[in-house]
């Protein structure tokens, strides 16, 4: 019966123990120890579904963002097709309506000191057709002469010089045309 008393008198002070800093009594470390660890690990529970919420909200900005990096990319490639097409059109539009390029160098004009001169290069073909042309001034007084004008002129590119001033100095006008035959 001893043993009993004894194991009735430990398992009342170990209650006692536990009891005492619940009812206000002196507190247990060890209780004070896992409350205040229990407060920090809220704290960062807390701040961690703050970091995971602003995670997700940048993933689906990211997510955005790549869609419609995605849908440029692709209006790009099919602009490029088209333009590929295009440029393939239009090869094949130069290559079937014009069979020839041919550049003509029309006849000089006399010499000339204080006259003008209007020459012709004629592009040759049934059914010519200058696309461009231009001129040469030669000889010793070709800073004397002038183009008063340059340009197409039914199937020949047309050139018209003046002499600029008199010097006396001799000068030549040849044409030149850029011709498309069809």
């Amino acid at each position: 019966m001893r043993n009993r008393y004894l194991v009735l008198g430990l398992a009342s002070i170990i209650a006692i123990a536990f009891a005492v800093p619940a009812l206000g009594g002196p507190s247990n470390p060890i209780a004070s120890s896992a409350a205040s660890a229990k407060k920090l690990a809220n704290k960062a529970l807390k701040k961690a579904k703050a970091a995971n919420a602003a995670a997700v909200t940048a993933q689906s900005t990211a997510d955005s963002a790549q869609a419609a990096a995605n849908a440029a990319q692709s209006t790009a490639n099919a602009a490029q097709a088209t333009a590929d097409s295009a440029q393939s059109t239009a090869n094949t539009a130069i290559s079937t309506k014009f069979d020839t390029v041919v550049n003509v160098e029309g006849d000089p004009s006399p010499n000339n000191s204080i006259d003008k001169s209007v020459i012709f290069a004629t592009c040759p073909g049934a059914q010519p057709t200058p696309t461009g042309g231009g001129f040469f001034i030669n000889g010793a007084g070709s800073v004397e002469a002038i183009t008063n004008f340059n340009t197409a002129y039914i199937g020949s590119w047309a050139v018209g010089a003046l002499a600029n001033g008199d010097s006396g100095s001799n000068w030549t006008l040849t044409p030149t045309a850029r011709c498309i035959g069809t």
